[in-house]
């Protein structure tokens, strides 16, 4: 019996249908900095500051190119303007034209240099900071994890595989700040130096290209932190496959997850009041009409190949009053319906169990009942007898799949194809349900190659942080780069919540909403429409649109962290790598178009 297989997952994984509206909030949001950056040039171009943005050796085309998507920008960034101050129309397309108009502008010195970069330059410069990053003290990193795996194992709570998730964790935990602050501290202080030591101005003076130096560090350090990532991954694993587990050994499954439905008599029912503050489950009463429904539309065609399908769950419970016994445990019935189940076959279905359940021995017994669950669309399990927090499992006919599969094409037959019922049997007993607490094991996957999906996780933070401190240290000193890489990168840790705040999904409202409640002691909304509610609408409006510009600034770092569904026994899939790669892509394109125009205005003496 597993008992570490649940998974929370507070937020909604990444899915391909996202990249179109995150595409478009980058084009606004990266579009915003760009404007900014070309206001401040234009500006200074003005008082004869600042060079030209093309020079005069440039394609007329380029140049041509560069100021129409410079006055695209101003005219779209206007109507903007204008629509948030009358109201008249909506804003968004203006915003998105004028971002991208000013990525455009941005963009087109930076694509244009980009054809005289040189892979073999970039590749030696990354060689040589390799070679200086061996030189100082990167293999010292594998002291504090020795320390670590060492000693670490004396503070592991629990036994079997409740303390081997503890250790995976652990492991991961460990090898996360000696890897980002290692990188950091490399990546920081890698430019400055050589400006301050006067190396650059030799590299300089060689036909190199100044972005060269920037792309040959990050690659550079990159490289080298991959392959300390690796072999400390590599020995983790290891360190994994000798715990003791009980007998069964660290698993990787492929789930298969519904949508989850919470029903009662009650008309827009959302669930059962509960003390609980957490609102991430959803309680149903015992011994009541509620009942907790997940419905699964997509059920790959292989599941009905085998004999059974494990269901595996696992549930919250809230003691409305006090039992006999406290570690007593609580009676929960599943009802597995397909979409060719009919209620009017009850009573032959009902005969049909009974029959089975007199075949003789227990494996003749479940032979029989997956033949009847094929027949009639339905299996059943009553009164299984779960404890708080742990996971069980089912095994499921594969007899009811192939029922499911039957009528896949005929337009009568309402989705979805297979749905659970899941009540709770005790009354005054509360059950909480997430979407994630029950799903299908479609197969295993290979624990050793998860962990190292894992470890990509971190390995996508590392570019992130490397990324940062490149592009900061090419302006900045080593230890403000490495103090402003640090600050960012924590802040990361709440871009979820400054996300949610920026598009108006926490409750109170804006800044001035919020003071305005506290002052006249009143609930959070607005309801009137007075010239003051416009006004504060306007500003808190405003207001979430530039930290929605700055919450692109911070990596997202829950959304890059996979060690948590490693741990819990669960496979990454491939096509949510790949997504994440895409987003790690958008976030440091910004960053190295930064770098570029840094490292071009900055004075290298040669």
């Amino acid at each position: 019996m597993p008992s570490f297989a649940a998974l929370i997952v507070e937020r909604e994984p990444l899915r391909a249908a996202d990249l179109p509206g995150r595409l478009l909030a980058w084009a606004q949001d990266a579009g915003g900095f760009a404007a900014i950056g070309l206001a401040i040039w234009s500006i200074a171009y003005l008082l004869k500051a600042a060079p030209p943005a093309l020079h005069a050796d440039r394609p007329r085309w380029l140049r041509r190119a560069f100021q129409a998507s410079l006055v695209a920008a101003l005219i779209c960034y206007a109507a903007a303007g204008l629509a948030l101050v009358f109201g008249s129309f909506p804003p968004e397309m203006w915003l998105t034209g004028g971002g991208v108009s000013a990525l455009v502008a941005v963009g087109l010195p930076f694509a244009a240099d980009l054809g005289r970069l040189r892979p073999r330059r970039v590749i030696a410069l990354a060689r040589l900071s390799i070679r200086e990053g061996l030189s100082r003290w990167v293999g010292w990193l594998f002291v504090p994890l020795v320390l670590v795996v060492l000693f670490g194992d004396w503070f592991l709570p629990g036994s079997g595989e409740a303390r081997l998730q503890a250790y995976i964790l652990l492991l991961y935990h460990a090898m996360t700040p000696l890897l980002l602050v290692t990188a950091v501290l490399l990546a920081a202080f890698s430019i400055p130096n050589d400006l301050r030591l006067q190396t650059v101005a030799t590299v300089v003076t060689k036909p190199v290209e100044r972005f060269e130096i920037v792309l040959g560090r990050f690659f550079g350090y990159v490289a080298l932190m991959t392959g300390v990532l690796l072999a400390m991954s590599a020995v983790g694993l290891g360190l994994i496959l000798m715990q003791p587990t009980g007998g069964e050994p660290p698993r990787a499954r492929l789930p298969l997850y519904g949508l989850l439905e919470v029903r009662g008599k009650q008309p827009g029912f959302q669930g059962a009041p509960s003390l609980k503050t957490w609102d991430y489950r959803r309680f149903i009463a015992g011994a009541s009409s509620h009942r907790a429904i997940w419905k699964f539309d997509d059920l790959p065609t292989r599941l009905d190949e085998r004999a059974f399908v494990p269901c595996e769950f696992g549930f919250d419970l809230e003691r409305t009053r006090k039992r006999e016994r406290e570690n007593e445990g609580v009676l929960v019935s599943f009802a597995f319906k397909t979409r060719n189940y009919d209620r009017a076959q009850e009573r032959p279905y009902l005969e049909a169990c009974d029959r089975a359940r007199a075949a003789g021995n227990a494996d003749a017994v479940a032979l029989a009942l997956g033949q009847v669950a094929e027949q009639y669309g339905i299996y059943e399990v009553a009164n299984k007898e779960i404890a708080n927090f742990k996971t069980y499992a089912i095994d499921v006919p594969a007899g009811l799949f192939r029922n499911a599969a039957r009528g896949e094409d005929d337009p009568r037959r309402p989705a979805p194809p297979l749905t659970v019922e899941v009540k709770c049997e005790n009354p005054s007993q509360l059950l909480g349900v997430a979407r994630h607490d029950l799903y299908f094991v479609d197969a295993e996957g290979s624990f050793a190659v998860n962990f190292f999906k894992g470890a990509l996780g971190l390995w996508f933070n590392l570019c992130a942080v490397i990324g940062v401190a490149v592009a900061l240290s090419t302006y900045l000193s080593g230890v403000i780069a490495l103090a402003a890489t640090l600050l960012i990168y924590l802040g990361g840790s709440w871009a979820d919540f400054v996300g949610k705040v920026a598009t108006g999904q926490i409750e109170g409202g804006g800044p001035l909403e919020s003071f305005r409640a506290m002052v006249t002691n009143q609930p959070p909304g607005i309801i009137d429409d007075t010239a003051t509610v416009q006004m504060i609408r306007f500003f808190d409006e405003g207001y979430r649109r530039y930290l929605r510009m700055f919450a692109q600034i911070l990596p997202d770092v829950d959304l890059f962290r996979l060690s948590d569904q490693v741990a819990a026994g669960f496979d990454v899939p491939a096509a949510d790598i790949g997504l994440r790669l895409i987003v790690l892509v958008g976030y440091l394109l910004p960053w190295s178009v930064l770098a570029y125009y840094l490292m071009k205005a900055r004075e290298i003496a040669a």
